[in-house]
């Protein structure tokens, strides 16, 4: 494979990946999402811009987000969801990325503590509907 650096900031790293033999050629991003929601906007914007430049082509985009996309991706903690929490969602369906299909443990990240325990869903990898057609397996 040749793996060619598209763009990266804090948040994600683009890439292009393609075959030596040039069978095929896709992108990948990777994602560690801010701690913080407010400074998570500007990857929600990096990923939808992304999706213009991608489009057509396969597109992997998987790691830390640290943002779930529904309240059964939590478990413990506070069960308030305030709107700032829908943009990873509309930021999902803006780029036309769903979930891949994935085995082993649901939730990804906990808290470690005995006493109030937190389980959340925050790492994921996510492709868009050219992907599955380029590599159904």
């Amino acid at each position: 494979m040749d793996v060619v650096l598209i763009s990266q900031n804090a948040q994600v790293t683009h890439c292009r990946v393609d075959a030596i033999d040039n069978t095929w050629s896709c992108f990948v991003s990777f994602v560690y999402g801010e701690n913080c929601h407010v400074r998570r906007e500007d990857l929600w914007l990096d990923i939808g811009c992304h999706a213009t430049i991608v489009e057509g082509s396969p597109w992997l985009v998987a790691g830390d987000f640290n943002a779930i996309r529904n309240q059964n991706e939590s478990i413990g903690g506070s069960t308030v969801w305030p709107s700032w929490m829908d943009e990873f969602n509309v930021c999902i369906d803006n780029a036309e990325l769903d979930d891949l299909r994935y085995g082993g443990a649901f939730y990804t990240w906990s808290n470690r503590r005995e006493d109030s325990p937190i389980l959340r869903k925050l790492d994921r990898a996510l492709t868009n509907i050219e992907w599955g057609n380029t590599f159904p397996g």
